[in-house]
């Protein structure tokens, strides 16, 4: 369990269909790193992040946003690109190793592992991922995602 500080993202929604996440963040992400790329802002960011409101198995159509954290303020020049800035909170933190493939049995797992602990209930904030290494230089097996579950103290 960490303190997270505020975190801003640019960001680029996509529409999960029928669970194929694959299928929509891998070009959500490859929008938003031409936008990037396009308005000279890599200077500006850090990690990859991927939010998702919902399980993406949970329902035909799932909304999640590709992103990167900002590390200074941008300013958005279009419309399929926004901001948006999840604010500090405390959450269950996981790392998962290896392919992406291999993270929706990851977040079940970190998801069931809050639901079993006693003293936490998970906040009204979406869960995100953040990766911590590039997958264009970086083997699958080497990969590096850290799951973050916002969560407060039971009352």
């Amino acid at each position: 369990i960490q303190q997270i500080a505020s975190i801003k993202v640019i960001y680029k929604r996509v529409i999960v269909h029928n669970g194929n996440v694959k299928g929509a963040v891998g070009p959500g992400f490859q929008e938003i790193a031409q936008y990037i790329t396009k308005n000279n802002l890599w200077p500006k960011v850090s990690q990859g992040i991927g939010i998702c409101p919902d399980d993406p198995a949970s329902s035909s159509e799932v909304p999640y946003d590709c992103g990167f954290i900002l590390t200074s303020d941008v300013e958005i020049k279009e419309d399929q690109v926004a901001k948006q800035e999840i604010q500090p909170h405390l959450a269950f933190v996981v790392q998962h190793k290896g392919p992406y493939d291999g993270l929706p049995q990851a977040w079940r797992k970190a998801c069931e592992d809050v639901r079993e602990r006693n003293d936490v209930i998970r906040k009204d904030v979406h869960p995100y991922e953040i990766y911590l290494n590039n997958c264009n230089n970086t083997k699958p097996e080497d990969l590096i995602t850290e799951i973050r579950i916002p969560i407060e103290d039971k009352k």
